[in-house]
């Protein structure tokens, strides 16, 4: 496991601070992977995760919550 980020304060909260390389790399690991919406609450995952993959995209597939209303959907084709 890569560890990444420095971690300091700001304005006396906790804070990270990323590289550009970093932030590089995060953003490259996030390239295939739409965040979707739920206004009105998050369906359950598993089932959201299990029509995705019915959709016949190549790879795999994993879905996970971002906070109360988004998820984030990401696609790998490794």
């Amino acid at each position: 496991m890569r560890i990444i980020g420095s971690d300091c304060s700001y304005k006396g909260e906790p804070s990270i601070i990323y590289s550009s390389e970093e932030t590089e790399y995060l953003a490259s690991r996030s390239k295939f992977s739409p965040v979707g919406k739920f206004p009105h609450g998050l369906p359950n995952l598993n089932f959201l995760q299990n029509r995705i993959s019915k959709l016949g995209l190549k790879g795999t597939v994993t879905v996970g919550r971002l906070n109360f209303k988004h998820v984030m959907i990401r696609l790998t084709n490794d």
